[in-house]
């Protein structure tokens, strides 16, 4: 069932940039370390997960994918899905921490003007007018999905 509800986004941020962090390259830059999509009849999941390694916090303000309209914030709870859009929401990312998003968590819905897109291509820019960008790898399903380790970048 689609609901749209007034989304709280929560995300559990790990804060530590310790030695470990800049050894494998996630460094003081913003990066996306892993895009994933799950393609469901109608709309795409997608599942991200970003890591800040600024000094400052980073606002998401804008979510595009070229051949997408309607890209929502998501998150299931209690078998009802609830929906808020990117720019309605405050999706705050902490200096030196990441968010992770999953089945479990909140995660990206977007509908495509034509079935099945390839390659996907997604873009996110902050307040500041900085924009990170990934190219998305489809998976099967959300069990397919890579669990996330503190590693390099897809």
């Amino acid at each position: 069932m689609r609901r749209y509800l007034p989304l709280v986004l929560l995300f559990v941020a790990t804060s530590n940039a310790n030695a470990r962090d800049n050894e494998v390259g996630r460094g003081e830059a913003v990066i996306i370390e892993h895009a994933e999509v799950v393609r469901e009849p109608g709309f795409d999941l997608v599942y991200l997960a970003i890591w800040n390694g600024s000094g400052t916090p980073r606002v998401i303000s804008k979510i595009s994918a070229p051949g997408y309209t309607d890209i929502r914030f998501a998150r299931i709870k209690s078998e009802e899905t609830s929906y808020q859009s990117v720019a309605a929401a405050v999706l705050t990312i902490p200096s030196r921490s990441e968010i992770v998003m999953s089945p479990g968590t909140v995660f990206l819905s977007m509908v495509s003007k034509e079935k099945y897109l390839l390659p996907v291509d997604i873009k996110i820019e902050f307040q500041t007018g900085d924009t990170i960008s990934a190219t998305v790898t489809e998976k099967p399903s959300s069990s397919d999905l890579v669990h996330h380790d503190h590693g390099v970048p897809e």
